[in-house]
């Protein structure tokens, strides 16, 4: 599950990024619905930094548990 979490994270992240990489400087002469676009790509982006974020979270959490036994 943690590497799922992670390789998700990841490919979300990464192709939002670069989506956002094209539109970001013209925000001001996109229309309203590229300004959601806009706004959803960085809601993606966001979502896959959590989901790498979780997956690295639970992978410390599990190696601190073997070392205690």
């Amino acid at each position: 599950m943690k590497k799922f979490l992670r390789i998700t994270g990841i490919v979300l992240s990464f192709f939002s990024f670069l989506s956002l990489l094209k539109y970001i400087f013209d925000y001001n002469i996109l229309s309203e619905y590229g300004k959601g676009y806009l706004w959803g790509k960085i809601t993606l982006f966001l979502i896959g930094v959590v989901l790498m974020y979780f997956g690295l979270k639970k992978t410390k959490q599990t190696q601190a548990k073997n070392q205690k036994i």
